[in-house]
């Protein structure tokens, strides 16, 4: 029984080592050569340091890039992958997400960038992704998130915002787009304000700082009746007015412009002066 127990091992193992061996397989592009391509819609790039995206398969449907050091993503990394639905970057260097560097990626599902050094990102970056149901920034250095980041994604199910230094004073437009998602059904984040770390969805922005904005120009006549003359213009620092130790407005209050009328008319003193 015991030979018969280790030889029944022995196949297993050989069973298994065999089956790595044939579906191990290596992808056909040339810049891919470590990563496994074994399944047709599948691109298995984990932990084979990378430092930036290669050419992909156009038929891929899921992409694992975790743990590899990629440090930007480029606008056309992505380009034509009409089938796309899982994008895995976890565990590398991004450290900001520019416009369009996803853009286009219609059938993309679910898209992971947890675990990178984010710092910032720009508005239009998930510009494009109707279909983007999932999306984890957790573990990034992002210090604020604003709703125009989701411009244009309407089907988000979950996000993760979670172990990010992020201000909850700057927040406030996101605070205001997430009170308006109904299909967002999973959320995780926290903000930091007033020495205290709070939890996003908890946060009472009437206590934030509000700092002063102009309002609309108001002008006045011109100084002459005609010829060339001066126009003064106020404003105020009403929209909003500054609060809660916000700062105030920059800038002037008042200004001028020139301005010109029609032409004087002549004086009929100076017309005789002239005909004499």
């Amino acid at each position: 029984m015991i030979i018969g127990t280790k030889c029944f091992n022995m196949i297993v193992v050989l069973t298994l080592g065999f089956s790595k061996v044939v579906y191990a397989q290596g992808c056909t592009e040339p810049t891919m050569f470590m990563c496994d391509c074994s399944e047709p819609t599948l691109t298995l790039c984990r932990n084979r340091n990378f430092t930036q995206i290669p050419n992909l398969p156009a038929d891929s449907i899921q992409l694992i890039f975790s743990q590899n050091k990629i440090s930007s993503i480029k606008d056309a990394d992505f380009s034509g992958l009409l089938k796309l639905n899982i994008l895995d970057l976890n565990n590398n260097e991004i450290t900001r997400i520019e416009n369009g560097a996803f853009s286009d990626i219609h059938t993309l599902g679910t898209l992971k960038l947890q675990h990178n050094k984010i710092s910032s990102i720009e508005p239009d970056s998930f510009t494009g992704l109707p279909n983007l149901t999932g999306l984890d920034l957790s573990f990034n250095n992002l210090t604020t998130v604003k709703a125009n980041m989701f411009d244009r994604v309407a089907r988000l199910l979950l996000l993760l915002l979670n172990n990010n230094p992020l201000s909850c004073c700057t927040m406030g437009d996101f605070f205001e787009w997430k009170s308006n998602q109904t299909h967002l059904k999973v959320f995780r984040g926290t903000c930091h304000d007033f020495n205290t770390t709070t939890d996003i969805l908890s946060f009472d922005l009437s206590n934030c700082p509000v700092n002063g904005q102009w309002g609309s120009w108001s002008t006045g006549p011109c100084s002459v009746t005609c010829g060339q003359g001066i126009r003064y213009r106020n404003r105020r620092c009403d929209s909003p007015p500054a609060s809660n130790n916000g700062q105030y407005c920059i800038g002037s209050s008042t200004d001028s412009l020139s301005c010109t009328l029609a032409g004087c008319r002549k004086s009929c003193k100076k017309s005789r002066k002239k005909a004499v």
